[in-house]
Formats: C-alpha cells, structure tokens, sequence
C-alpha cells in the first residue's frame, strides 16, 4: 500500500462512522478490508463511496451474477487482482459457474461467444462484451443494442453502465495506490485482504 492503511480516528463522528461501518461489513461476513481501510484516509470520501457502491451492489435491480460479471470483468482487464478476489465468489454466488468466471478472466477483448461456449449464456457473453467497450470507451450503438436487448428495461441498462463505470474508477484506485498489496498479483492468482 503506497499509503497508510486507517482503522480509527480521534474525530468522534468520524469513528462513529467507522465503527457502523466495521459492524455492517461484520453483518454481512465481510471484514473492513483493505479498499475501506484506504478510503478512511479521508472520511468524507469513505462515506460518499459507501453509499453509492451500497447502491450500486445492494440496491439494483440487474441480476446479482450479471452485475457482478461486469465488475469482474473490469478488474481482469484492468489488472485489478483485489477487485477480482473480493467478486468472483459474488459472481459465481449469482450464478456465473467456474468455467464461466474463467471465461471472464480470459476472453479476447470484444468477443461474444456463442450460447453456452467458455460456460456462459449469450446474456452474460453480451454483458461481457459491453463491460469490454464501456472500459475502453468504444460503445458503438449496435453493441449498446444488444445488450440493451437482454436487459430487462432501461433501469437495468443505466445500473448495469453505472457498475462497470464505477468499477472502473475503483480499480484504478486500486491499482494506483496498491490496495491490498496486490499490485503485482495476476488476476485470478491471489487471495483477498
């Protein structure tokens, strides 16, 4: 970690803020971890973070294993080995099989497999795709087109972009400022903090 990992504060609102924190990961099974422990270097920044990522795991309303296909498939292209540790088991929770996440680690760039080709559906292969071109910037309306098609509504589509564009910049903090020590980690390799 290029900088100083925070647990605590002597600022009473803010360690309050940490301490409902640390419970509500703890009720979830989940340590404080690495990227929470990063963001308390400035409390403000934590808690804006906190909520919108709530937001954007808990609260939408896209399939828990197609969101978490996207942010998986962001941290393999970006090299964000801690981003893709903490979500792969979230992916395959929701229902993305073991061949299918290695699938999202290792696909080209811009492939769309077939139904049921590397153990993914043509939803997830068009998903996949999309996460490819929103990170890269390259949204043609034929590839937003068919991704829009396997989408349930808009809502879907706008939470679906928000995750992989919110993603992005999380693995880039990540990457950045060597969260988790897993800098040199290859995707799929390492164990999360």
């Amino acid at each position: 970690m290029r900088l100083t990992y925070v647990d605590h504060s002597d600022n009473k609102e803010d360690q309050e803020f940490i301490d409902e924190l640390t419970k509500e990961r703890a009720e979830r099974g989940v340590p404080l971890g690495a990227i929470y422990k990063t963001l308390l270097g400035s409390p403000t920044i934590c808690k804006s973070y906190h909520v919108f990522f709530n937001d954007i795991r808990y609260h939408s309303s896209v399939p828990a294993g197609i969101n978490e296909l996207g942010i998986c498939r962001v941290a393999a292209l970006n090299g964000a080995a801690y981003q893709w540790a903490a979500h792969n088991p979230l992916m395959k929770k929701g229902g993305v099989s073991e061949e299918g996440a290695e699938t999202v680690r290792t696909a080209p760039l811009y492939k769309l497999g077939e139904d049921g080709e590397g153990g993914l559906t043509k939803r997830e292969w068009l998903v996949l795709r999309y996460a490819d071109h929103v990170t890269n910037l390259t949204v043609t309306d034929e590839v937003f087109k068919a991704t829009m098609e396997v989408m349930d509504n808009e809502q879907q589509m706008l939470e679906l972009t928000m995750a992989i564009a919110a993603y992005n910049a999380t693995s880039r903090v990540l990457r950045a400022l060597d969260v988790g020590e897993m800098q040199h980690t290859e995707v799929g390799k390492g164990v999360h903090h």
